[in-house]
C-alpha cells in the first residue's frame, strides 16, 4: 500500500508541475521560430517534438495509470508482484517519455547554434 502511495504522490507532482513546463518550453520554441528567419523548421520540431509527450502519456501509460489509482483507492493491495510490476512498467514509459522533451532541447540547441553561426 505504501508503495502505491508514493507512486500516486509522485504523480500528483508530475501532474501539477510539469504541463505547466512543457507549455512554457513550447511557447518559448514558437517564438523562436517566429524570431528565426533561417532555422524555425528546428524550433518548431523541437516545440512538437517536446509536446508529444503528452499524447503518449494519454494513450500509452493511461492504462497502467488507471490500474495503479484503482489499487490506491480500494486500499487492499495484496498482490505485491502485480503492483511491483506495474510500478516498473510505469518507470520504463516514464524514461521513454522523457526522451521527448530531451530529443527537443538537442532539436532546439541545434537551431540556435544554427542561428549564430556554429
Amino acid at each position: 500500500t505504501h508503495m502505491v502511495a508514493q507512486w500516486s504522490r509522485t504523480y500528483d507532482y508530475g501532474h501539477i508541475i510539469l504541463p505547466g513546463i512543457c507549455l512554457g518550453t513550447c511557447g518559448l520554441y514558437g517564438f523562436s521560430a517566429l524570431r528565426s528567419q533561417k532555422n524555425w523548421r528546428h524550433y518548431v520540431f523541437a516545440g512538437i517534438t517536446t509536446l508529444s509527450l503528452v499524447p503518449f502519456t494519454w494513450i500509452v501509460m493511461t492504462p497502467t495509470n488507471n490500474t495503479l489509482f484503482a489499487l490506491e483507492a480500494s486500499g487492499n493491495v495484496s498482490d505485491m508482484e502485480l503492483v511491483q510490476r506495474l510500478i516498473v512498467r510505469w518507470t520504463f514509459m516514464h524514461a521513454v517519455r522523457s526522451l521527448f522533451p530531451l530529443i527537443g532541447s538537442i532539436v532546439g540547441f541545434s537551431g540556435i547554434m544554427s542561428d549564430i553561426g556554429l
